[in-house]
């Protein structure tokens, strides 16, 4: 049986009247979590669905001119039901009138009346804060915008990640930028791959030359120093052979020219001693190399400053990739952050991600590819959490779930306690089933061999 403890409002029963192609219903749902009201098509299931909600949202609940669904050929529908729990229970009356003015305008009037066994007066806004668009059509949560999920499921859970998504934006766009500029400096750097190098001075180049040119002038003086030292021994030694020449032919001058000889001997002995104190001149220095380096100075400082280039766009590249690096932490953290924040949350699930592009994220699978029955059981929890003061859910289409989500939404009913209204096609009966004929209830919680006189009867009767 589908009977369960009470907590929270529950739907205890109901009476429609002159609603759509409803005479009159009258229903005790005896206490049931899981109701599956089934009947072929035409045979009110809807309107008995819309008998219910209408008495508690309003006319508007039946769209443009509601008095078009009081039943043909009457002037009023009325709606009853009963919510409520074991301490308390609410009796909601509302009744849709059909009125037509001296110009012949049909609108709609009507009245609402609710009793409070515990005594409060209560109005149409405490109606309306019992219910949301999750309890009439639980599938609509699968069938909103990613964005507007998310923000379903925060204000369920109470989370608020308005600021860190801000931070994260934030730092999400600088490490985009930051991330360009690394590529930008990468392709730099791999440009600027070269050997190292350093910038020559042309000035110092042709200082360098000129102590070269200074040096080898000294030599040159050198040269002619020794060269004349040369020369002057050659001159005396001539003279010496004149002078013994002469000797030979002026004996009478011997002794004049002797002496002459003793000093040009004197003389050579004084010039071989100033000759030992010149140093001998080295090997000439050539201006190749120098010339050489004051023709690649161009290429030389292109190839330094490309160097230098290369070095700074490393360092940069460096930088870069530190701040990439701390920014993709920072990332990381924000994002731990939302996931702390839900697994503090009042969320009935803690394995879900927030994603703004693909929505819902369950166990990182999004939402919108999760199987049918997922989605289903997923959507069915978040519109039991939406509004837990009236514990009901409507889906509609209940015969085209498969066997896995019929059972998915009877096993969520039972564990989370929440009443649920399921339409169906077909006439089969049973302990939570309600079936429907024409317009009038053939069966309600019975099963199939306690009503076989009944079905008879009422076909016997049409």
């Amino acid at each position: 049986m589908g009977k369960t403890k009470d907590k929270g409002f529950r739907v205890l029963g109901l009476k429609i009247q002159n609603l759509r192609n409803i005479e009159i219903v009258d229903v005790d749902f005896k206490n049931r979590i899981f109701i599956e009201i089934r009947g072929k098509n035409g045979s009110a299931k809807t309107s008995l669905i819309d008998g219910i909600f209408t008495a508690i949202v309003g006319t508007k609940h039946l769209g443009k001119s509601p008095w078009r669904a009081i039943k043909q050929g009457k002037d009023k529908a009325l709606m009853k039901v009963i919510i409520g729990n074991r301490e308390r229970q609410i009796e909601v009356r509302r009744s849709i009138t059909k009125k037509m003015d001296e110009k012949g305008i049909v609108s709609t009037g009507g009245s609402l009346v609710i009793k409070d066994t515990a005594g409060k007066s209560l109005d149409q806004a405490f109606l309306n804060g019992l219910l949301s668009e999750f309890t009439v059509n639980p599938l609509a949560f699968a069938k909103r915008a990613a964005k507007e999920q998310i923000e379903i499921v925060k204000q369920l859970g109470g989370i608020n990640t308005d600021k860190i998504e801000s931070v994260y934006e934030a730092t999400y766009q600088e490490r985009t930028i930051t991330n360009r500029e690394l590529k930008r400096v990468d392709a730099l750097v791999k440009s600027l791959v070269c050997d190292p190098a350093e910038l020559v001075s042309v000035e110092s180049l042709f200082d360098e030359r000129q102590v070269i040119a200074e040096y080898n002038i000294e030599q040159d003086d050198l040269d002619r120093e020794r060269d004349n030292c040369y020369e002057d021994i050659e001159r005396y030694k001539k003279d010496i052979a004149e002078v013994e020449a002469e000797i030979e032919r002026l004996r009478a001058q011997a002794k004049i020219l002797q002496d002459k000889k003793s000093m040009r001997l004197d003389s050579i002995k004084l010039i071989e001693d100033n000759l030992k104190s010149i140093p001998e001149p080295m090997e000439r220095k050539s201006f190749d190399v120098i010339d050489q380096k004051i023709v690649n100075v161009n290429k030389v400082n292109k190839e330094a400053e490309q160097y230098r280039q290369y070095q700074d766009a490393v360092t940069r590249q460096t930088q870069s990739k530190k701040s990439v690096d701390q920014l993709t932490a920072k990332l990381g953290e924000l994002e731990k952050e939302k996931k702390d924040m839900i697994l503090r949350s009042k969320l009935p699930f803690k394995n879900l991600e927030f994603d703004e592009n693909v929505g819902i994220l369950i166990d990182t699978i999004p939402f919108s590819q999760k199987s049918s029955a997922e989605q289903l059981r997923i959507s069915t929890r978040i519109g039991m959490e939406m509004h837990p003061d009236l514990r009901i859910l409507f889906i509609e289409g209940g015969s085209l779930l498969d066997e896995e989500s019929f059972k998915v939404i009877r096993e969520m009913a039972f564990r989370h306690n929440y009443q649920v209204l399921i339409e169906s096609v077909g006439e089969q009966p049973g302990d939570d089933q309600i079936v429907l004929r024409a317009g009038s209830v053939v069966s309600a919680f019975e099963r199939q061999d306690t009503i076989g006189e009944k079905v008879k009867n009422l076909d016997t009767a049409l």
